[in-house]
């Protein structure tokens, strides 16, 4: 907040693409554009020695100075997927933060629900099935609902109602690439008034707690997505219904979903290799690394490049308590072991 800019400027004419220089050196590259930025080039220019290509997805930032000290971070993409990464040397320490946002996507189905059909039947009738596009591995048998609601406004009382659902003819566990569930005949109550409404659908455990599961897609409230806008028409002469027609609804942030997808490989961070999150930092002078994961992150294999071989690794609590030496592997000045749910920190000797 001390700092000022200096110069700023958009990548090849392109406004949503900045390049911003500060006065102690810093250089920050934002990305706006729908599309992925690679600047590795431009790095080498300043220059700036990366580990992976430096590729910005939209909404991506990439920060480094190597005037005043040795420092970088971002959220950047590394081997298409959308990772977090914080670095700063010195003579004596090296200390990393990487996120490959495993936890992010743990309780997110990888499935977006699109319309499939639709046709009016007369009256307050009409029919719809839906096609659910799965991008990972489903292990719940859940059931699917169909609900239609008013958008909501500030003060207004909705009108909503259940149309349909059931559990589908294939089970959502065996769910895989894309998937049209059974076709529902579905009636408009009598006492919603002309309008447009939502046509939203969602999956539940009915066999287990009940819950509605979070999936990729526009969420209207309460894990219900939008599949389309129902328009209802009514006739002046008796408040009949005349025509229901369903306009499909596109979700205008599509394409941010895959970084919600659950993580399949670890990703190569250069210093680092894993799926989960960490805070490193090696002391050349004491010969050792400590190891912190973010809270809460389940058991996680890690590689890390190390000065020279480690010699021993031992796990300890939130209060310094020693709580176990841990099995690892060495390759070289490469270390691998895997971390445990609940335990604080790890501290690798050398």
């Amino acid at each position: 907040a001390d700092k000022h800019i200096t110069k700023v400027e958009f990548a090849d004419n392109n406004i949503h693409r900045l390049i911003i220089t500060w006065n102690d050196g810093t250089t920050v590259f934002v990305n706006r554009d729908a599309n992925d930025w690679e600047i590795t080039n431009i790095l080498n220019k300043i220059p700036v020695k990366t580990a992976f290509d430096v590729i910005l997805p939209q909404f991506g930032f990439f920060a480094a100075n190597y005037v005043t000290d040795s420092r970088e971070c971002g959220i950047v993409k590394v081997n298409n997927r959308v990772v977090e990464i914080s670095e700063k040397k010195t003579n004596d320490k090296h200390v990393v933060y990487i996120n490959a946002r495993q936890k992010i996507a743990s309780n997110i189905l990888p499935v977006t629900p699109t319309l499939n059909s639709f046709k009016y039947l007369g009256g307050n009738k009409f029919s719809a099935d839906f096609a659910w596009n799965v991008k990972g591995t489903l292990d719940k048998d859940l059931c699917i609902f169909v609900h239609c609601t008013q958008k909501k406004r500030s003060g207004q009382q909705l009108n909503e109602a259940v149309l349909g659902g059931g559990f589908p003819k294939t089970p959502v566990s065996q769910w895989k690439d894309k998937i049209v569930s059974d076709s529902y005949t579905m009636n408009i109550p009598n006492n919603f008034p002309a309008g447009q409404y939502y046509l939203v659908v969602g999956l539940y455990d009915f066999k287990g707690d009940g819950r509605r599961a979070t999936l990729l897609g526009f969420d209207t409230g309460a894990n219900r997505y939008a599949v389309g806008w129902l328009k209802v028409e009514r006739k002046n002469s008796d408040n009949s219904v005349s025509n229901i027609s369903l306009e499909p609804f596109k979700w205008a942030d599509e394409k941010l979903s895959e970084r919600f997808l659950p993580i399949t490989e670890p990703v190569p961070f250069g210093i680092a290799e894993t799926k989960g999150a960490f805070r490193i930092e090696i002391n050349n002078k004491e010969k050792t690394a400590t190891v912190t994961p973010l809270p809460d992150e389940p058991a996680t294999k890690l590689l890390l490049k190390l000065p020279e071989v480690a010699q021993s690794v031992k796990a300890f609590d939130a209060d310094g308590k020693e709580l176990r030496n841990v099995s690892f592997r060495n390759e070289n000045k490469i270390i691998e072991f895997t971390t445990q749910e609940k335990e604080f920190a790890y501290q690798i000797k050398w």
